[in-house]
């Protein structure tokens, strides 16, 4: 998500109000494949959170940071390999005037 701010308007402190842009750069069908290779020991730990109320996705979460499993370099190309037209929706944001200060963040916090 990229926020930007709104021309003319401006909060207490001087800030512009937030207008909001969403972008999805997550390639769900190669991450979803990605998930699908995951090993059976990721699935378990999953269906176990999920079974006892805790958090399912942070397995797959532990997993993508694993070098071994995933890893980030692995997990940023595949971000860069297949999402360049939103990547380049979010720039083009940036490049407007008075587009920024801006907060990009994603489900698990800001990058």
């Amino acid at each position: 998500m990229a926020v930007g701010l709104t021309d003319g308007m401006e909060d207490a402190m001087g800030f512009g109000t937030p207008d909001r842009e969403t972008f999805n750069v997550i390639p769900t069908k190669e991450f979803g494949l990605a998930m699908l290779r995951m090993p059976w020991r990721v699935w378990r730990s999953a269906l176990g959170n999920l079974a006892t109320g805790h958090d399912a996705r942070k397995p797959f979460v532990d997993a993508f940071a694993d070098e071994q499993l995933l890893g980030f370099t692995k997990y940023y190309t595949i971000i860069l390999e297949h999402a360049k037209k939103n990547i380049a929706g979010v720039m083009r944001i940036f490049a407007k005037e008075k587009a920024l200060p801006a907060l990009v963040h994603c489900a698990h916090g800001k990058d």
